[in-house]
């Protein structure tokens, strides 16, 4: 009976320690963070560490949107006649860099009320956040790196709806519109993109309405004014393939860049587009 009484007496100890230990090694790994942080803290405040970084501040490659225009119009004049396009664009998704939709959408919606007021867009239009379809951003660089052409970053947006298609092209950095397309897609009432349109042919003389030269050079003055090439370029020239405009604007190094402002009507519905021939000057 004694040894059986040790025995259990024993067993009892050991399992009394083993429950201890376990104990104090959980209240161990409690308390060791903690005292580890006041010990660190005590050795480590108020004491500086120095240390050498090298920081790059953000610096504009082009001072003026005006600047990114010529650039493009010299990588143009300059490429490879045999290639397809001397630029090309590659989608960037940059983590943390970028605006979201409604960011992009209030931009889109200043810019467009701009084009109205210069007399480029014949009738008001919104963009809608909600109808945003596409939303990609590039950034344009040269295919021969041997040129001094610095990189371009600009969105694609395309938004949607039961009426029409609107497709552009923005600039990230100064937020103007490269390029401008309008798909109508349903009849709209007083719709006056096509008004304007079928008012530049006189169907009694079968020719272009003596209005249409006016509504011409409001438009390329406007686009000049849009892009700031008025004071830039050295000259403009403009000519018509009715009913569609097309320009050119000269710099003083002989290179020269196109803008144009079309309407094709040959399909019940319509397309209306003017800027700069983004995707024929661009391989995106």
């Amino acid at each position: 009976m004694k040894r059986m009484h040790r025995a259990k007496l024993r067993q009892i100890i050991f399992t009394s320690c083993g429950i201890a230990c376990v104990g104090i090694i959980l209240c161990a790994a409690f308390a060791f963070p903690k005292y580890y942080c006041l010990f660190r803290d005590r050795n480590t405040l108020n004491k500086a560490n120095y240390m050498d970084i090298n920081i790059n501040t953000y610096e504009t490659d082009y001072a003026s949107f005006p600047e990114k225009i010529h650039a493009l119009a010299r990588a143009n004049y300059e490429g490879n006649p045999l290639q397809d396009a001397p630029l090309r664009a590659v989608q960037v998704n940059e983590p943390g860099v970028g605006m979201d939709q409604k960011e992009l959408t209030d931009i889109v919606n200043d810019e467009f009320a701009k084009l109205y007021k210069e007399g480029i867009l014949p009738q008001k239009i919104k963009a809608n956040s909600k109808k945003m379809t596409l939303s990609q951003r590039y950034t344009i660089y040269e295919a021969n790196s041997k040129k001094d052409f610095k990189g371009i970053s600009c969105w694609k947006l395309v938004y949607a709806s039961k009426k029409r298609i609107i497709t552009l092209y923005l600039d990230e950095e100064y937020h103007k519109i490269y390029y401008l397309k309008i798909h109508r897609l349903k009849k709209e009432p007083q719709d006056k993109f096509a008004a304007w349109n079928y008012s530049r042919f006189d169907k009694q003389s079968y020719s272009y309405s003596s209005g249409y030269q006016d509504n011409f050079d409001a438009c390329w003055n406007g686009l000049m004014r849009y892009y700031d090439l008025l004071l830039y370029s050295e000259t403009s020239n403009q000519w018509s393939d009715a009913p569609n405009l097309y320009g050119s604007v000269d710099f003083n190094d002989a290179c020269s860049i196109s803008i144009f402002e079309n309407f094709d009507s040959s399909i019940p519905e319509y397309t209306w587009d003017v800027g700069l021939q983004m995707e024929e000057m661009i391989q995106f």
